[in-house]
């Protein structure tokens, strides 16, 4: 046996276990378990001791119920108790014998049950008490009492017979214990033996135990320590796990928007003196803003006047002394320069994304849109801003230059803030330039209008470094901040150019003078921005000439460059094949030589022109300023494109993450953008480039001219890319004097190049066509392409045919002259996109609508049934809320509640049933024999539809669509799959009118889907206004 030390297990070899186990088990069959009799018991014995015994029960009671009893009597009661005792072991041991099959001492015990033995005698005494003690009722008691039938010496003789019973049951029981005696004689030898190997075990017992009881001593101050070190080690755990929710947190926001806000925020306040905007914050209007007594509040002011750090002021105003725990604050700076990134999606998403940052217990909806997989629409963002802001006593949102966002994002954007407002408390404040769309947007809201305070200003002035010989005189320093406050006007900027007039002014009479001549008035900035022209003109030749490159390639840039982007591209010459670092300009000396009219943002490290009047300014003169300006900008982009070797690492690189070089995501992107202006001083550039095989094929393969944001995230195949000419390439951008070139280098190129068919079936004019270029299109169409192809087998999917690709992407002259051409107005719509009417009416194209309507398109056609691509006309222009086409489609016979269903691969297209109202071939939806009328429906029995028309119009918010269906019959009740009936919808969305609307018409307010009622879901979208009204129309609270 081995006892183990600093693991105190005590362990013994099996042998000894199992000896050990065996002398315990032995010496536990002696305690608690004996077979006392072995042999078979006649039954009468059994018998005879259980009569005998309840006969002695009975004649003792009777004897004991005798009051006041003679003595022989209470003699007599005493020996019949005394037998009870010995009588019910003897019972017991003889039923244990005769169970056990009997034994020697059961037979010896038969022999006192024959007529005339003991047992008998004792019965027959029994029976004699009984017989002349009538013990009955109290009579016979009392009788008992007075007369005792018995002489003394009957009595003697009955005592003599119980004694003698008594003698025998006691031998007999001895007998019984003789017999277990010897039992245990034996037992006890059997125990001896195995004594000595337990003692021998006992003692090694004993030494283990010394040994766990040092050990026990030892594991006490080993779980001492333990307990100790648990504290410390908890709350590394805690931190550990709280990393771990944070990482997660923090990926999911950057999921949401990748770019961070606080980001572009700091570098705004960066521009700020501290100190100034007080006068803003002491505003009684926003104070009423700030404090919930208004929800909106307009801030409009001039060009120049601080709009921007205004805004930047105030948030960052909100965040040191408003918010709480409860509150916060999300914002938009909107630039001219940015509007690609500008989508209401990426809006949304970034709202959405500030909103949540620091709450990670409203995480709910967006972990719901995370773990949806795929990109999120505008919608979806919108209902997850409503949820969230539920989350949030107040949402202060600040949008900030509303005039430099698009009509198509402002518009939709506000819509969204104001259900915001409706449901939450949300408060709003924009700034903008004064254009009529932004002031009728708020002409009822309270406004502020912006202009530099003069105190501002003085204070911005008091910060800068100006002359030496200003600071030296306390008079001209004083004459310098009056006279640029005065000229400035309200206009920050002005002041700041002003400021930049002086630096290089030596004398008080050469800083007088320019004071003299400091632009003021209407036009005051442009005179500006001409006098920092003559400053940068007055330079050294070779700053003058940066100072050219930096300002052109920031103005024609097409999104914001960084400063190594933009040094990147300066260092690139003409004929260069790579890239040479000695000619990388330091970055101060691309602002320093600039006049003060380029800046860079510390934050983001974006170079920009100081403001978009300067950005307007120099699209106005920049072509005569620097005359060759965009072709610099297009050669650069296309020597760095085929730079040697380039494409080959970045295509390594590139696999299904982004390039890490970041001028080659712009070139990449923008090269053909900067090409087309000046692609006929450029043809022998991009020809020999796309003659050259190997560069083709990387050109196409790293998606050059395509948008790497979608392009990206997949590549191009090899075999695709392998499969495309340059004349596809040439086609699909629109290098019109390129394919000029390529046809007349080779006249003969035949019918065979010009519709040659790439591995998806596309030939030059259908990218041409996709992609709008009509010019490069009339260019094959001349040369003899044609217009028929792609020809495809039954079932394929993906390629398109030229009218497909004109009706989605071209003018109504460029569809006109294919259907004169020949055309085929229905062919059935293989690709994703759906047929011709399809394309046109999910993009808004009402002409070319109506031109394949008169040109015999089938207005209900689903030509790809087997499908879940393609879609009817009006289900698709539904989606889209194209009301003028709805409205035409409608006239043109087009069935109110075709089916639609969601496309996998992208945004939702549309299938549906083909209807014919005049074809009694084909199944009205409405008829309850058509397949998708499902009466099994999980809703009331109610058909299920993939995606009906009238719902779908409605997840879109498109409210005059859905009045104009509704208006035409739309059924109310028909179910969607994903959303439901059309109330419910509806009060997912928030849309109180439509909500109201549908009641009126007799819309069943308490059907329910998977997510529950319509009261149920717009309480769970927070549209409390939706909500009480069901409540008033009778929604179910239940």
């Amino acid at each position: 046996m081995v006892v183990a030390g600093r693991n105190c297990l005590l362990s013994c070899s099996f042998t000894d276990r199992l000896s050990v186990s065996f002398s315990f088990g032995v010496f536990r069959s002696f305690l608690f378990a004996r077979a006392w009799v072995r042999a078979m018991d006649p039954l009468s014995v059994t018998a005879s001791i259980i009569a005998i015994l309840t006969l002695t029960h009975n004649v003792g009671q009777h004897l004991n119920g005798v009051r006041d009893a003679p003595r022989d009597c209470e003699q007599c009661a005493i020996e019949i108790a005394n037998l009870v005792g010995p009588l019910t072991q003897l019972k017991v041991l003889a039923q244990q014998a005769q169970a056990a099959g009997g034994s020697p001492w059961l037979e010896q015990l038969s022999g006192l049950n024959v007529k005339g033995g003991v047992i008998d005698q004792y019965a027959q005494a029994l029976h004699l008490l009984q017989e002349k003690v009538k013990v009955g009722d109290s009579v016979d008691r009392v009788k008992a009492r007075l007369v005792w039938p018995f002489q003394k010496k009957e009595v003697e003789n009955i005592l003599q017979r119980m004694e003698r019973l008594k003698s025998l049951i006691t031998l007999a029981l001895t007998m019984d214990h003789r017999q277990r005696s010897e039992d245990i004689k034996e037992d006890t030898a059997v125990i001896r033996a195995g004594l000595t190997p337990l003692q021998a075990q006992t003692s090694a017992i004993g030494v283990g135990v010394q040994s766990l009881q040092t050990d026990t001593t030892s594991i006490v101050a080993t779980a001492s320590a333990i307990q100790n070190a648990l504290p410390p080690l908890q709350a590394s755990s805690a931190a550990y796990m709280d990393a771990h929710s944070r990482q997660q947190h923090e990926a999911i926001l950057k999921w949401l928007h990748p770019v961070d806000a606080s980001a572009v925020l700091y570098g705004h306040l960066s521009q700020r003196q501290e100190g100034t905007c007080q006068w803003f914050f002491d505003s009684m209007l926003y104070k009423d803003w700030q404090s919930g007594a208004q929800k909106t509040l307009f801030c409009p002011g001039i060009p120049g006047a601080g709009k921007t750090t205004l805004a930047a002021a105030i948030i960052d105003h909100l965040k040191r002394h408003v918010l709480s725990n409860v509150s916060e604050c999300a914002y938009i700076f909107c630039n001219y320069k940015s509007e690609a990134e500008q989508t209401l999606p990426n809006l949304l998403a970034g709202l959405l994304q500030q909103v949540v940052r620091n709450r990670p217990d409203a995480m709910g909806p967006v972990a719901e849109l995370h773990n949806k997989g795929g990109e999120p629409t505008s919608t979806e963002y919108g209902q997850a801003l409503l949820r969230v802001c539920s989350a949030t006593t107040t949402t202060y949102l600040i949008i900030d230059a509303l005039d430099e966002c698009s009509d198509t994002v402002r518009d939709p954007l506000l819509d969204i803030v104001s259900r915001l407002q409706a449901n939450h408390d949300v408060r709003l404040l924009c700034t903008s330039r004064l254009i009529p769309d932004v002031e009728e947007r708020f002409q009822d809201c309270p406004q502020i209008s912006i202009l530099a305070d003069s105190a501002d200003v003085r204070k911005y002035l008091e910060s800068q470094s100006l002359p030496k010989c200003v600071r030296r005189d306390p008079g001209l320093q004083d004459q310098v901040y009056a006279d640029i406050v005065a000229s400035a006007d309200g206009i920050f900027l002005l002041a700041r150019l002003h400021v930049d007039s002086l630096r290089a002014q030596r004398t008080p009479n050469m800083v007088r003078d320019t004071l003299e001549q400091l632009s003021k008035g209407s036009n005051a900035l442009e005179m500006a921005y001409e006098k920092a022209l003559d400053r940068i003109e007055g330079q050294l030749k070779e700053d003058s000439m940066l100072a050219k490159r930096v300002i052109c390639w920031i103005s024609y840039a097409q999104r914001p460059l960084t400063v190594e982007e933009l040094i990147t591209a300066l260092a690139v010459k003409a004929g260069d094949t790579t890239l040479d670092k000695g000619n990388c300009v330091p970055a101060e000396d691309v602002v320093s030589v600039c006049a003060g009219l380029v800046a860079v943002d510390d934050q983001t490290g974006i170079v920009r022109l100081v403001h978009l009047t300067a950005q307007e300014f120099f699209a106005r003169i920049r072509n005569q300023w620097y005359p060759r300006a965009e072709l610099e900008v297009a050669t650069t982009c296309w020597t760095y494109l085929t730079f040697d070797g380039l494409l080959d690492q970045c295509l390594q690189e590139f696999g299904y993450t982004p390039p890490s070089d970041d001028f080659f995501k712009y070139v990449r992107e923008h090269c053909v953008d900067h090409i087309l202006p000046v692609e006929a001083e450029l043809v022998c550039l991009t020809l020999k480039s796309l003659q050259n095989q190997a560069l083709l094929r990387r050109m196409w393969q790293v998606g050059v001219g395509q948008d790497y944001r979608m392009f990206g995230m997949f590549g191009m195949r090899e075999d695709m890319a392998l499969s495309r000419k340059a004349l596809h390439f040439a086609a699909r951008h629109g290098l019109v004097h390129t394919m000029e070139e390529i046809i007349r280098r080779d006249p003969g190129l035949g019918s065979a190049y010009i519709d040659s068919v790439d591995s998806e079936g596309s030939t030059p004019l259908v990218l041409a066509l996709q992609a709008g270029h009509e010019a490069s299109a009339r260019i094959l169409l001349r040369e003899g392409a044609s217009i028929h192809l792609p020809i495809r087998l039954p079932g394929e999917v993906r390629a398109s045919n030229a009218l497909e690709a004109a009706s989605q992407s071209c003018s109504e002259e460029m569809v006109r002259f294919l259907i004169d051409a020949g055309a085929v107005v229905n062919m059935p719509g293989r690709s994703y996109r759906g047929n011709c009417l399809q394309r046109a009416s999910r993009r808004g194209h009402v002409g070319i609508v109506r031109l394949l309507l008169e040109g015999g398109s089938h207005v209900n056609a689903d030509l790809c049934p087997s499908t879940r691509y393609g879609g009817t006309a009006l289900a698709l222009a539904s989606e889209a809320g194209h009301e003028a086409i709805v409205d035409l489609l409608l006239k043109s016979g087009a069935h109110v509640d075709g089916r639609v269903s969601v496309d996998p691969p992208g945004p939702m297209l549309v299938s549906s049933v083909a209807f014919d109202p005049q074809d009694d071939s084909v199944q009205n939806p409405r008829d309850p024999e058509t397949p998708f009328h499902n009466e099994d429906s999980s809703i009331s029995g109610r058909p299920t539809i993939d995606r009906v028309p009238l719902v779908a119009a409605l997840f879109k918010r498109h409210e005059g669509v859905a009045r104009q269906l509704l208006d035409a019959g739309a059924d109310i009740e028909l179910i969607d799959e994903v959303f439901g009936t059309a109330l419910q919808c509806a009060a997912s969305s928030g849309n109180f009118a439509i909500v109201e609307l549908l009641i009126e018409k007799g819309a069943d307010i308490n059907r329910a889907n998977s997510y529950g009622t319509a009261l149920q879901q717009a309480a769970r979208d927070g549209h409390l206004e939706v909500v009480k009204l069901l409540i008033e129309k009778g929604a179910d609270m239940d």
